[in-house]
């Protein structure tokens, strides 16, 4: 019970550090290169997260970092699928329609 306590508290308030490091590293990533963007720096963010928080969540008796990479593994996929359904959103709402109307002239 202790442990599945442990992991729910620690996915709770990893959701915060996983937001900010994600955004921060959308940010200085180029926008054109969509998926690869978002797996990229979501990828970085777990990883910066996963290092800072091993600093402070050190366990002794387990390999370092191991906990805490499967920890935030459940926050930083959330929000990867948050920035996959919002991209995907804002591409079907900006599309243009599959035909343009044509404008007909009666003479």
């Amino acid at each position: 019970m202790l442990v599945s306590l442990h992991l729910f508290v620690g996915v709770v308030a990893g959701l915060l550090p996983t937001f900010a490091l994600s955004r921060l590293a959308l940010w200085v990533l180029p926008r054109r290169h969509g998926l690869r963007r978002l797996i990229g720096a979501h990828a970085a963010s777990w990883l910066a997260c996963a290092l800072i928080t091993t600093l402070f969540m050190h366990i002794p008796g387990e390999p370092v970092g191991l906990r805490v990479g499967v920890t935030l593994i459940f926050p930083q996929l959330c929000w990867l699928i948050f920035d996959i359904v919002r991209d995907q959103v804002a591409a079907a709402s900006s599309a243009p329609d599959a035909t343009p109307p044509v404008r007909r002239r009666l003479i």
